[in-house]
């Protein structure tokens, strides 16, 4: 009997290229929205009172998130890496808080009411070009139960600075401070309206067009959007409330911005209690039950 060994039956294994390592599975998109948010917040923060001009840093913001809405489509249509498109489309959700956020000044600004609400519609409409636009030219399908509960987060996200405003409405500190706190029952208000959702279970994103399953799709999107309303909320407090102004100069010649709010913890109950998530495991052809909303 021959001792030879036999030839080894397994594949060779192929060497990938480092381009396309880089393709996959990289977090360049996330460092290069944090490097973008963060040199506009720098540049905003050096500008001079009364030369700031937020029509750029909106602009700005604006193109940045269309240009990765466009590298998040060409990702999944030519390439079909839905690990970094997942990473782009969350990040557009923290994009839109950005661009609603550098709004906040100009309603200070704005002289008439109707002018706010245009620069809102404007801002919501901006939002809703590029979700359907991804969704349209990506296949993903993001079902009515869904879209109505995420368009209700952005509504709030761009028309609330526009009714904050006590140059286009003005109002008393006492009722400033007591709407400040209705922001996050209003976002909790939202949360309820997921709860048609809910009921529909993982039988309701079936077929969603992409690979995700539930509940990592879509609930991964309203988390990212229940962290953007907590930052909201914040931003609304050092914006419009009435602690005073909100820069001051500083020792060195400069100017700086006081933190100093009445945001407090308390502001993020009403979010958390109705986003609690309890997953439980039921013995039934739907599988995993969604996360309740309480």
């Amino acid at each position: 009997m021959s001792t030879e060994a036999s030839p080894s039956l397994a594949a060779p294994v192929k060497s990938t290229p480092w381009w396309l390592t880089l393709y996959n599975h990289n977090p360049f998109y996330v460092i290069s929205t944090v490097l973008m948010l963060i040199s506009v917040r720098a540049a905003y923060g050096e500008m001079p009172i009364g030369e700031i001009n937020c029509w750029v840093v909106m602009g700005v913001l604006a193109g940045y998130t269309t240009l990765l809405a466009l590298i998040g489509i060409c990702i999944i249509r030519f390439g079909k890496i839905w690990e970094d498109a997942r990473s782009i489309l969350l990040l557009l959700l923290l994009l839109f808080l950005g661009i609603s956020v550098s709004m906040d000044d100009l309603f200070v600004k704005l002289e008439t009411p109707a002018e706010g609400a245009l620069l809102a519609a404007t801002g919501v409409g901006f939002s809703f070009l590029i979700t359907e636009g991804v969704l349209f030219l990506t296949g993903i399908r993001l079902r009515i139960r869904f879209r109505i509960p995420y368009y209700l987060f952005l509504m709030l996200f761009f028309f609330t600075p526009w009714w904050m405003s006590p140059e286009l409405n003005p109002r008393s500190s006492a009722e400033t401070e007591w709407l400040l706190l209705l922001f996050p029952i209003a976002a909790a208000g939202n949360l309820l309206a997921l709860l048609p959702a809910v009921w529909g279970g993982p039988k309701y994103v079936r077929n969603n067009g992409t690979p995700w399953k539930w509940p990592l799709f879509p609930w991964s999107m309203f988390f990212m959007l229940i962290v953007a309303t907590m930052i909201r909320s914040y931003a609304l407090c050092l914006t419009f409330g009435p602690t005073g102004p909100i820069w001051h100069k500083l020792s060195s010649g400069g100017v700086g911005i006081v933190f100093s709010t009445i945001w407090g913890t308390w502001f993020l109950v009403p979010i958390l209690w109705k986003a609690e998530l309890s997953p439980t495991v039921r013995n039934n052809e739907s599988g995993v039950s969604p996360w309740h909303l309480h």
